[in-house]
């Protein structure tokens, strides 16, 4: 999902720092220009929260039911 929305973001002549600013620039070139969706930059907040409380061992397992929300709702941003 970073990969996909830092190319986006370098579309628009922008290259984000780090993965924490891809969804403030998000916000400031595609959301406010009504080109993007908001819901599609707190969907990738969230998925960013996990990954770090992942990568931190703050979660050590992840149940199958919210895997399975997870690769569904990745899937959804990748076909919208």
């Amino acid at each position: 999902m970073i990969d996909a929305a830092h190319a986006a973001l370098m579309k628009a002549g922008e290259i984000p720092v780090t993965p924490l600013h891809v969804p403030d620039m998000l916000e400031q070139k595609y959301v406010r220009k009504n080109l993007l969706e908001a819901k599609y930059v707190r969907m990738l907040e969230d998925f960013y929260v996990i990954y770090k409380k992942i990568t931190h061992r703050e979660i050590k397992e992840v149940r199958g039911v919210d895997f399975d929300r997870y690769q569904k709702l990745a899937k959804m941003l990748s076909t919208e």
